[in-house]
């Protein structure tokens, strides 16, 4: 109940035991680590056992954690995460109506998962050249991110407040409903409760409050990935969604596939997913992978007008795994 693990999230959980030695964690993400990994082990601790072996584990990833170059591939990647997120919980696109009843505050539009990611992501971004930037809580990485002009003190500002009042809301949800929630109550009674537990003397006054964090924080994760890579289109003239980060199917993603011709979305995606984790040896470089990202739209594209798209594919696949390296042919397509 206090500490959840999620199995999941350890090294290639797809092809690994449920501990690995310390040498094969650091190969893997020397070797294969994605975006979503050097984001989440900005926060990463050692909490029990080994603390010094934790903290030597801590050292020895420093370098795929923290890049000397200037990372914006990172940006596209990391917002990716979030598209995902998105389509998974049902968000709907920016400019739609947030409800109150029911809004997720972790995952929603507005929430706490956006404010860490615009955190992590200029972390990402300026971090490998400034290690005082390199902070594990979010409110420590935001003032230290405007000390150093990396972002506005007006959008820190704004974001920490949400921070702390949605974190504090997540905290009280938690505490009425005794269980691991995220969502504000859908009928009017429970909304009126958490209202006043959180101080305010009515629905509407917390209402208020609540939507405009929402809308301060929305209106700076956007601007972050303005300026952000724009890969080569997302689902194309067929529309939605190509998304393969994470461990999880996008069901927006696996539709967008459907639309496109493939009558094995499921399959196609896993196949994908195992290429952005380098599981053919062509794909373990970090340019290949970004090479790859960029690519993924046009390559299902034309894949798709194949008269057996999966089979096309699959042949694809057998060639990537054939292949000592990856960034030669990738680059012919790009």
């Amino acid at each position: 109940y206090v500490f959840r693990t999620d199995l999941r999230l350890r090294p290639d959980p797809a092809a690994t035991p449920l501990a690995v030695s310390m040498g094969a964690a650091i190969a893997y993400y020397e070797s294969m680590g994605q975006n979503w990994e050097r984001a989440a082990m900005i926060k990463a601790r050692p909490v029990a056992g080994d603390r010094a072996l934790g903290e030597q584990f801590l050292r020895e990833i420093r370098p795929f954690v923290w890049r000397r170059h200037l990372d914006f591939a990172a940006v596209a990647d990391i917002h990716s995460i979030k598209r995902q997120i998105h389509a998974h919980k049902g968000a709907r696109g920016a400019g739609a109506t947030v409800a109150l009843a029911g809004h997720d505050v972790k995952l929603g539009r507005g929430g706490i998962r956006e404010i860490e990611f615009t955190a992590q992501v200029l972390q990402l971004i300026w971090g490998g050249r400034d290690p005082a930037l390199r902070d594990p809580t979010t409110l420590g990485a935001l003032a230290k991110l405007a000390a150093a002009g990396r972002i506005d003190r007006r959008a820190a500002a704004d974001l920490a407040d949400a921070y702390v009042f949605l974190r504090n809301l997540e905290h009280r949800l938690q505490m009425l409903a005794d269980r691991q929630t995220h969502r504000l109550p859908e009928d009017a009674e429970g909304l009126a409760r958490i209202a006043s537990f959180m101080g305010y003397a009515n629905t509407d006054a917390f209402a208020e409050a609540f939507m405009a964090h929402l809308g301060r924080v929305e209106r700076h994760y956007a601007k972050l990935f303005e300026t952000a890579p724009v890969l080569s289109g997302n689902g194309g003239e067929n529309g939605g969604n190509l998304v393969f980060t994470g461990v999880e199917d996008d069901p927006d993603t696996l539709a967008t596939l459907r639309r496109m011709g493939f009558d094995e979305p499921a399959s196609v995606a896993a196949m994908v997913r195992g290429w952005h984790h380098g599981r053919p040896r062509a794909m373990r470089s970090q340019r290949a992978r970004e090479l790859l990202t960029e690519l993924m739209p046009a390559l299902l594209a034309a894949f798709a007008k194949q008269i057996h798209p999966n089979q096309a594919l699959a042949r694809f696949d057998g060639m990537l795994n054939r292949l000592p390296a990856g960034v030669q042919v990738l680059s012919l397509l790009h």
